[in-house]
């Protein structure tokens, strides 16, 4: 019987992956200076609350992956940055789950 990948081994796989699609998509990305650039002391994304609800509203119909877009094309941040912002958003916005997976 086959063992399955430690949850650890999935994640660095996950991440590597991620980072090889961020150089791709740099190399090809055109450079237009952010709207809402980073935070130059912190790095830090900072976004107006209007966009923060319009982001809410994605990520609550489920459309992460557009949020993630919509964050990468404001504020110029890379797609790992970008991803844990809307990972981060998501927590807040979205109603936690039972031990069944299912939405409280």
């Amino acid at each position: 019987m086959r063992k399955l990948p430690e949850k650890e081994d999935v994640r660095q796989s996950f991440l590597n992956t991620l980072e090889f699609l961020e150089q791709a998509f740099e190399t090809i990305r055109e450079k237009t200076p952010a709207q809402y650039p980073l935070d130059a002391k912190t790095g830090a994304v900072k976004l107006p609350p209007e966009i923060v609800a319009e982001l809410k509203r994605l990520i609550g119909g489920g459309k992460q992956r557009d949020a993630i877009q919509r964050v990468t094309e404001l504020t110029g941040a890379r797609l790992l940055k970008a991803k844990n912002y809307v990972d981060d958003l998501s927590t807040k916005t979205l109603p936690a789950k039972d031990i069944f997976g299912r939405r409280k």
